[in-house]
């Protein structure tokens, strides 16, 4: 049960890193694209830590390249969500971006000739419905509730995540982990790279980084909370199947939505994420049957 413990932390900390960033993109950049440059940044130093692992390796063409598209894609899924939560509250976005294992399953009935059962599919309308609850239901926030082209944005950001997470699995025997990750972490930069050529983004990073207070959130996130996720979902990945690992990190909109309501108590008064009437109904439900819609397509 190594995988589960892996999968398990890895979720805890995304929802841990989904808190910081929040506060990161309202309060310490002046653009949400500076902290995505910055992301992008950051993962590739993550590899300096891993170099006797990537002197020397192996680095087959079709499996590098696969991996660097495995990044390409996971760029896209940052910069539409981060983008997104500069504007919306977490609780909202982050049951819209867990519903990517749904795009596993169409996937695999489209590519690979799996059938999915009835049950899959009542399963599906379950987490698109609990999606929709908490994205479309009162805010008492302030910032209201998404709409739906948004929403649609958030849904092809959690495609581009599945076919990022699918493509890791799919090359895991044909390269090493750390190899794969650095050319991974080359498709995302090569995505958000480009983002530094965008007005205030430049200044914006360099303020970010000469700053104490947001430096040292900016490197605790993405630097040492990123890194151990890193390891802890490469781990997982390379210990079982995806769909097992997808399973466990379903619970991240669980984490996130009471992360979400501890933080924004007045004792700490960090965030406005709705913590009470028919706001908190609604997303409590809503994050529910999303977790439960999701898990019941990946645990077939």
């Amino acid at each position: 049960m190594t995988w589960f413990f892996y999968s398990l932390t890895t979720s805890v900390l995304i929802s841990v890193i989904t808190v910081f960033s929040k506060v990161i993109i309202t309060k310490h950049v002046n653009t949400p694209f500076v902290y995505i440059f910055a992301i992008g940044v950051i993962h590739i130093l993550h590899h300096i830590f891993v170099l006797p692992w990537l002197i020397g390796a192996d680095y087959p063409l079709v499996p590098s390249v696969i991996a660097f598209l495995s990044g390409v894609s996971m760029a896209v899924y940052v910069m539409i969500q981060f983008v997104a939560m500069k504007y919306f509250d977490m609780s909202r976005l982050v049951p819209v971006l867990t519903t990517y294992p749904i795009f596993v399953a169409i996937l695999s009935q489209l590519f690979l000739g799996e059938n999915i059962a009835l049950f899959a599919w009542i399963s599906i309308l379950v987490a698109v419905g609990g999606a929709g609850l908490v994205s479309f239901g009162p805010s008492e926030s302030g910032k209201g509730a998404l709409t739906i082209p948004l929403t649609l944005s958030l849904l092809v950001a959690s495609f581009f995540f599945a076919l990022a997470q699918f493509l890791v699995k799919f090359i895991s025997e044909d390269i090493d982990i750390w190899p794969q990750s650095l050319i991974r972490s080359f498709g995302e930069i090569s995505v958000l790279g480009v983002l530094v050529f965008l007005p205030k983004v430049r200044s914006g990073f360099v303020d970010l980084i000469t700053t104490p207070k947001s430096l040292s959130l900016y490197l605790f996130a993405e630097g040492f909370l990123a890194g151990i996720t890193l390891i802890c979902f490469y781990s997982a990945i390379y210990a079982a199947d995806v769909y097992l690992v997808s399973a466990v990190l379903i619970t991240r909109p669980l984490f996130v939505f009471v992360l979400g309501l501890i933080m924004s108590l007045p004792f700490f008064n960090v965030l406005s994420e709705g913590t009470r009437g028919k706001s908190l109904i609604y997303r409590l439900i809503g994050t529910v049957l999303t977790v439960l819609g999701v898990g019941g397509v990946i645990l077939l």
